[in-house]
């Protein structure tokens, strides 16, 4: 059969079975196609190459939709100077921040590295049909030195485009007859990092690890000036002698790295006094920036001084860095660092203490204590995560750079006792003046009481000091993780008005003296707070028209910082062309004006309403998530169907004093990636409709006028478009025994009779899809609700009908159906020895939770399949003996592993391309 005839073939019986599924409701259209691919498979009326031809096929597809969504969504359909017409250039106050893109490591890697770079490629030319060979192999594994690796790429091309973009402003102020276009150095948009400097969570990363790693962006900073530079060096004399500077700086850089790279403790000494002693070390990068500053204002030609003073300003937002350095640990970690301060190895955020008290205490402390001195060896020495992350930023500001901030983010931030133990340690590190203690708030308490958190810190004249000494306010927001709480709108709802209130902070209690630095954390996906499929609509959903302008009114300023996480986020930056146009798309978002419908949006005027439609859905969630059954659905298969996209693990490091049940021990991201390959995002599409039904009139009057709500339904609607809870419903079905009864009973595979009845045995008490059908239930009398809020408002009905969703539809079936022909040859395995670690029973489980790999390992083990074979072929005696004997274990191998690994891979790649349907990883 042709991939053409099979594609057509499944798509008829994919519409049949819809229609019937709508009169009788025990068909389930994807079970039912999964059903008869596998019946296919069975007969050999198409084979595993004919399957894997369509996946090819079906992938190709794929390819060429992401394609174009990415070629969209950077703005490459769109001229890149053309998007910048609607705003006063020369207007504009260089010399302020206003954005930076933050690139992270989330484990969102899933495309190996060549792969995701034709993809970039193909979307920078608008190219379709570039799908290399295995595009959705998964990796077959990733280091923390592979994402480094890749975010300095990403990070070089964004700083090119930031160039750029920064000389068109200053051209544009010189063009405009501004006088003083060259006093201020353009430092309007920069970029930051923490891959390689994130221990929220993870242990594997050491010091010496993130050290090594600042040195290597030291050193690949210290090339680009060089590069930069090298091309106006006959423009000013002084021009050579900061080459010359760079150049030494650079050979003696690239001596460190090799010392650090090789440190072990006989050269420990000899590799961390090298550099500690080193004399006149480069590293004051603002004294750089303000020399080069000089000789551009001291240059005639206007063109050139331009492209001075656009890399004098590269150097004063990045310094001898790729990117601002971003720390990130968690409140447990710091309070255990703070253990040992009072010399009696309690805590001093414990409950044994009212906090107020201790915060007074440490006020006092900032007041009268001076700082300690550390060496390396301290460091090295150092077993607190949180106070050695400390001191490895000072060694940063004594040793690489000593002018460039440093970002401290604390997650799963809740008290404020937590910033000040930050803010007494920054200080007895002698860095609190060169350090932003960023609180994130992500978990429920701390997006209700984060505005109580600020406003006590507030109330001590050593954070207000330190606050106006650092000139900004730091606070960060985590949309993917608190979506894992309370539910991804309910989430973006309850930011939106906690960056409100704390901006209302800094009016009242700072005067508006300070910028307000909102660094809002997300994923590329629906379930990780991205939205729309323009940079305009990712950008003001995470930080809404509304507040910007309630900001803009207060005369609070936003500096605004956003993330672009791991493999594919950094495709937006992917080629120079892309970052370019991403970049110039993302400062044009973030300069654009709020129009009046966000301005005078009614839904903020009628505040009832909107908490209390919050409440609800926020209410409906908490229950969801809390639910047992909700855990079970989660763990039917755990994260076996996940593929390794990142190094770090997908549960969290549990400290001591995290005793919070699942699932908020997940990550967020492999939450949001099982709910994807089951089908539905349940975090996102749920409770919506039904928290609209408080009162549905006050909302259908409210949307017609409203964007706010537009966007929280538009954002809902997008994912139903995906979602399809007859797919939850079918992967459940393969943990009913009674799915695989009926199997056995209808004997129309008389050959898997003995596998369908073992499977129904081994499932017989096994609870979970009882559980997944009560939450499939509940969704889908919430879905009901959704129905009839998006008819009353005029959207189109946003049930699946027609070719919607088949090709997601298609994919799902197969793999199902791969699933239960992979089951099929487990059960054929002979039974192990007794006197062996594993029985068949194990290898079932493991398969049953589509660990297939582990499966095969345990086969091959007991069988020995994977011994090497002596072969003595000088022994002259005959025999006609081994080809006998090995002919039972050579069945195993080519019957039984051999296909059961090429449905493995198939079953790999349909994860991926599930992904590449949800525009992410998790």
């Amino acid at each position: 059969m042709t991939v053409k005839q099979l594609k057509a073939d499944l798509l008829d019986r994919l519409d049949a079975f819809r229609k019937q599924g709508k009169h009788v409701s025990d068909i389930n259209p994807i079970l039912a196609l999964a059903d008869e691919i596998s019946d296919k498979l069975y007969k050999g009326q198409i084979s595993q190459e004919e399957v894997n031809d369509f996946l090819a096929h079906m992938g190709s597809e794929l390819w060429d939709q992401q394609t174009t969504r990415l070629h969209v969504k950077t703005g490459r359909d769109q001229n890149d100077v053309n998007i910048l017409d609607a705003i006063d250039l020369g207007a504009l106050d260089v010399g302020k921040p206003v954005y930076h893109a933050v690139f992270t490591a989330h484990p969102v890697f899933a495309l190996e590295k060549e792969k995701s770079a034709v993809l970039s490629q193909a979307a920078s030319d608008n190219k379709l049909g570039t799908m290399p060979d295995d595009a959705y192999q998964p990796r077959s594994n990733i280091t923390l030195q592979d994402e480094h690796e890749e975010a300095m790429q990403a990070l070089g091309h964004a700083r090119s485009a930031i160039r750029s973009l920064h000389h068109t402003i200053l051209t544009a102020k010189h063009v405009a007859g501004d006088a003083s276009w060259r006093d201020v150095l353009p430092v309007m948009c920069a970029v930051s990092t923490w891959v390689g400097y994130d221990l929220d969570g993870r242990s594997d990363i050491t010091w010496l690890d993130s050290f090594a790693l600042r040195l290597v962006e030291k050193r690949m900073a210290l090339d680009l000036y060089q590069a930069e530079l090298s091309s106006h060096v006959q423009s000013h004399p002084d021009i050579a002698g900061l080459l010359d500077e760079l150049a030494v700086e650079n050979d003696s850089t690239k001596a460190d790295i090799k010392r650090f790279s090789d440190l072990n403790e006989a050269s420990f000494a000899n590799a961390v006094d090298a550099l500690s002693e080193r004399k006149n070390k480069l590293i004051s990068s603002a004294d750089f920036a303000r020399r080069l500053h000089m000789i551009a204002n001291n240059i005639d030609d206007d063109e050139t001084a331009t492209a001075l003073m656009v890399i004098a300003g590269d150097i004063a937002s990045h310094g001898f860095g790729m990117g601002e350095i971003h720390l990130r640990i968690n409140a447990v970690q710091l309070r255990n660092a703070m253990r040992a301060v009072d010399g009696r190895g309690i805590s001093l955020s414990g409950d044994n203490v009212q906090n107020r008290l201790l915060m007074e205490r440490l006020a006092t402390r900032i007041k009268t204590e001076s700082a300690w001195k550390i060496n390396f060896q301290n460091l090295d020495e150092e077993n607190a995560t949180a106070r050695r992350q400390l001191m490895l930023a000072t060694q940063f500001i004594k040793h690489v750079d000593c002018d460039q901030p440093i970002r401290l983010l604390i997650a799963e931030c809740e008290k404020p006792i937590t910033i000040m133990n930050a803010l007494y340690l920054a200080h007895k590190f002698g860095i609190a003046d060169r350090l932003d203690i960023s609180p994130l708030f992500e978990t429920t308490f701390g997006l209700e009481h984060g505005v109580q958190l600020i406003e006590q810190l507030l109330g001590y004249d050593v954070f207000c000091d330190y606050v106006r000494r650092r000139g900004r306010l730091a606070m960060q927001t985590g949309f993917s993780d608190a979506g894992r709480f309370i539910g991804q709108i309910a989430a973006n709802l309850a930011i939106e008005r906690l960056q409100l209130k704390i901006a209302q902070l800094v009016k009242d209690r700072l005067n508006g003296d300070v910028d307000l630095l909102m660094f809002n954390t997300h994923g590329e996906s629906f379930g990780r707070g991205c939205a729309g499929p323009r940079i305009a609509d990712r950008q003001n959903f995470i930080l809404t028209p509304h507040t910007r302008a309630r900001c803009n009114d207060m005369g609070v300023r936003i500096h605004h910082q956003s993330s672009f996480q791991g493999g594919d986020g950094y495709r937006m930056f992917g080629t120079p062309a892309l970052a370019q146009s991403t970049i110039y798309h993302l400062f044009a978002a973030e300069t654009a004006q709020p129009s009046a419908a966000w301005k005078d949006d009614s839904f903020y005027q009628k505040n009832d309403f909107a908490l209390d439609m919050f409440l609800a859905l926020k209410a409906w969630h908490e229950k969801l998530f809390s639910d047992p059954s909700y855990v079970t659905l989660l763990d039917i298969f755990g994260i076996n169907l996940l593929p390794k996209t990142g190094s770090r693990p997908a549960k969290r490091v549990v400290q001591v004093g995290m005793g919070r049940q699942d699932p908020s021990k997940m990550r967020a991201i492999p939450h949001n990636a099982i709910l994807q390959q089951l089908g539905f995002l349940a975090n996102v599409i749920s409770g919506f409709g039904s928290a609209a039904q408080i009162d549905a009139d006050q909302f259908v009057e409210l949307y017609e006028t409203s964007p706010r709500l537009q966007q929280l339904l538009g954002h809902v609607l997008a994912a139903k478009e995906l979602g399809s809870l007859n797919t939850v419903l079918a992967y459940a079905k393969l943990l009913d025994n009674g799915f695989w009864i009926d199997r056995g009973y209808h004997g129309y595979q008389p050959r898997n009779l003995r596998a369908y009845r073992k499977l129904g045995f081994m499932l017989n008490d096994d609870r979970r899809t009882r559980a997944a059908r009560q939450i499939v239930w509940g969704l889908r009398d919430d879905l009901i609700d959704l129905y009839r809020l998006s008819k009353s408002v005029g959207e189109e009905d946003v049930r699946i009908s027609g070719d919607e969703r088949v090709s997601l539809d298609m994919i799902h079936a197969v793999r199902i159906a791969l699933i239960i022909d992979s089951l099929a040859l487990i059960c054929r395995v002979p039974r192990f020895a007794e006197s062996t670690r594993h029985s068949n029973e194990d290898v079932l489980r493991q398969a049953l939770s589509l660990d297939f790999d582990e499966a095969q390992a345990i086969i091959r083990q007991e069988f020995s399949l994977d011994k090497t074979k002596k072969l003595h072929s000088d022994v002259a005696e005959t025999q006609n003996y081994r080809d006998a004997s090995y002919s039972d274990y050579q069945a195993i191998a080519e019957q039984i592993l051999a296909p059961l690994e090429r449905n493995n891979q198939m079953i790999k790649r349909i994860t991926q391309m599930i992904s590449g349907h949800y525009g992410a990883h998790g």
